[in-house]
């Protein structure tokens, strides 16, 4: 038997044998999810639930409907900049496409040095030295072009203390 067939199977017995009630963690990238999984997988034994970690893939589609289920948001142009110093600083998703030089230009006047460990809780933070301000051109085309994650993430907003205050 191969070593993931094993690691899967004890996976599995380890859900069968846990009783608490599932909730399924998304994982929506570049929203700090990374971060999230750390700090939760360290308190998972004394946790309330049994937390089900879900790649960048899984959907709200794919939650079981009635299971519990949680994720972060960000502000969609936090996260576009968040996205674009990633890829130009190489700290690509296994799923990456090259950034043209013509498109960096656009955004940024200019590539700077890297110089910064990488720690499992930080490895995806822009480092110190990148841009994290959009020109005003820049701004209104992404606001316009994300505007429904925008209504969400407000409505997220606003939705935060009557959830957040149920049990």
């Amino acid at each position: 038997m191969t070593p993931s067939r094993i690691l899967s199977l004890r996976s599995r017995v380890r859900r069968v044998r846990d009783t608490r009630q599932p909730v399924q963690v998304l994982h929506v990238g570049k929203t700090g999810g990374t971060a999230l999984k750390h700090v939760l997988i360290e308190h998972q034994g004394v946790a309330r639930y049994r937390l089900l970690f879900l790649g960048h893939e899984i959907g709200l589609a794919e939650v079981p409907v009635g299971e519990r289920f949680m994720f972060l948001i960000r502000d969609p142009l936090s996260r576009f900049v968040s996205a674009f110093n990633g890829r130009l600083r190489e700290d690509r998703p296994r799923y990456h496409y090259l950034c043209r030089k013509r498109s960096g230009s656009r955004l940024r006047s200019s590539r700077r040095p890297i110089s910064w460990q990488r720690h499992p809780m930080v490895a995806h933070q822009t480092p110190p030295g990148f841009e994290e301000h959009l020109g005003e051109a820049a701004r209104s085309n992404l606001e316009g072009w994300y505007e429904r994650d925008i209504a969400f993430v407000q409505l997220c907003r606003e939705l935060a203390p009557l959830v957040n205050g149920a049990a």
